[in-house]
């Protein structure tokens, strides 16, 4: 087992899916939010899906994109003083040969 640290995180890979991940809360709670205020005032559900099923998606963008800025600036900064740390598990090969081929290769 080797330990990695992440000292640094890239902005734009972090940013694609923190936003999707944004984006798919903010459409399952929009249908949620959508179908409570239905159940409690039972009329104009199309109204209710409209404004919360597209309203809210783009509001949870807008607040993804802020704090996922916010979180690699912040991250970045302070890594200096520590940083997540992963355990990996390595299988080291000799440098003279390549790596054997996986199971299921070629049939």
């Amino acid at each position: 087992m080797k330990i990695v640290t992440v000292t640094k995180i890239r902005f734009l890979p972090f940013i694609k899916w923190h936003l999707i991940s944004s984006f798919i809360f903010g459409l399952f709670a929009g249908v949620a939010y959508a179908l409570l205020r239905y159940f409690e005032t039972r009329q104009n559900l199309s109204g209710y899906l409209f404004w919360y099923v597209i309203g809210l998606p783009v509001m949870y963008l807008f607040v993804g994109l802020f704090s996922g800025i916010v979180f690699i600036f912040l991250y970045n900064s302070f890594s200096g003083l520590g940083g997540y740390r992963f355990e990996v598990e390595m299988e080291d090969y000799g440098s003279e040969q390549p790596p054997p081929p996986p199971m299921d290769f070629g049939g």
